[in-house]
């Protein structure tokens, strides 16, 4: 295992760059989060050679439900998305890699440039996004914090987000600044990829807070009404 890369740029507004794209039909990464993934495809294979050879970074985009039985080819991607940069990358003797992600900032797809035949995996040009977290909203936002923990608590006593729940005990979120809070329950809740994808496009932490708020209270009231919510949608 080795740590992959250093001296990554990655502040908002900086660049407008040529990423690659890692397009997955069940996940939605999130600014401040980790993710570990096994590559095994070719295309993808020579997308993380790529990347490691390069600064480290590329694009993870959601792609649209509707399009999730052509991931063989290049189903259409959701254009808010999150950028990542490799952390950690082991090979394996048969040319697979495990990777660990860790998401840095949002990320508006602008274009996809045709690809030269050689290459497998799709790039795009992208535009960073600024998530805004407004000192003067500060009393805003830990009156939301307080209404989101609020939430994940009923939930939690009536099991229905149990297992991302329980993903978190380890953390103290209370320790957490507003983003990495917000992300890594956006992250870790046993939401759609759909809910998470909404969750991502929203603009700015107070936002964001107030639409996983929206979220929970949905899960909550669909519990009472009898569905258990996202019994199919933890990954």
């Amino acid at each position: 295992m080795r740590d992959e890369p250093r001296g990554i740029v990655s502040a908002v507004g900086r660049y407008e760059s040529l990423l690659p794209i890692f397009p997955l039909e069940n996940v939605a990464l999130f600014p401040q989060v980790r993710a570990a993934f096994h590559i095994f495809e070719p295309r993808y294979r020579q997308l993380t050679r790529h990347v490691l050879a390069g600064d480290g970074r590329l694009v993870m985009a959601t792609v649209h439900p509707d399009h999730a039985d052509q991931m063989a080819g290049d189903p259409p991607v959701f254009p808010i998305a999150c950028a990542a940069v490799i952390r950690n990358s082991r090979r394996l003797p048969d040319g697979r890699f495990h990777l660990l992600l860790l998401g840095t900032h949002r990320i508006r797809i602008l274009e996809e440039p045709a690809r030269p035949a050689e290459t497998l995996f799709r790039s795009a040009r992208v535009e960073a996004l600024d998530d805004a977290c407004e000192p003067a909203e500060a009393a805003h936002r830990a009156a939301l914090r307080s209404r989101v923990l609020a939430l994940v608590g009923e939930l939690t006593a009536g099991r229905e987000v149990a297992n991302g729940a329980s993903e978190l005990a380890a953390e103290s979120l209370h320790a957490m600044d507003d983003a990495a809070f917000v992300n890594a329950l956006c992250s870790s809740l046993p939401f759609s990829t759909l809910e998470k994808q909404g969750l991502l496009e929203a603009d700015g932490i107070a936002r964001r807070l107030e639409r996983l708020i929206e979220t929970l209270s949905f899960s909550r009231a669909s519990g009472e009404a009898g569905r258990v919510p996202n019994s199919r949608r933890f990954h």
